[in-house]
């Protein structure tokens, strides 16, 4: 077998893929009245509960994602999924900006399209390993 096949490696991918929700959740976690804030600003009210739902959704979902089987990977990856297209669409709204706050915006916007289609992946991988 080669070293890019070893089991561990789909372990550590899934581990990257999830950590920038892991890191975020555990951040608003400790610092909720900054997480209440960024919601504020986001326009979305009631700030508490999506500031609570948000880390609810990247912890539970991320950790689903790195730790879960069968259908527990496949939910987590499936909420993060989601929870990355609703967010990408309310945080980076390229279309409605210019200049450097465009191409930053874009640029999220597409990195962000990336990382769906990477929990895309794993659900479709943990569908094919259930079918077997």
């Amino acid at each position: 077998m080669n070293a890019l096949g070893a089991p561990w490696v789909a372990h550590l991918a899934r581990l990257l893929l999830a950590f920038a929700y892991l890191l975020s959740g555990a951040s608003k976690l400790i610092g909720f009245d900054g997480a209440i804030e960024e919601q504020r600003h986001l326009g979305l009210e009631p700030a508490a509960f999506f500031a609570a739902l948000t880390i609810a959704t990247q912890l539970g979902g991320g950790l689903a994602l790195v730790f879960g089987r069968g259908l527990v990977r496949i939910a987590g990856a499936a909420v993060l999924a989601g929870f990355t297209i609703v967010a990408t669409l309310i945080a980076h709204r390229f279309w409605t900006e210019t200049g450097l706050d465009r191409f930053r915006d874009l640029n999220a916007f597409v990195e962000h399209a990336g990382l769906v289609g990477g929990f895309l992946f794993v659900i479709w991988i943990a569908i094919r390993e259930r079918d077997r």
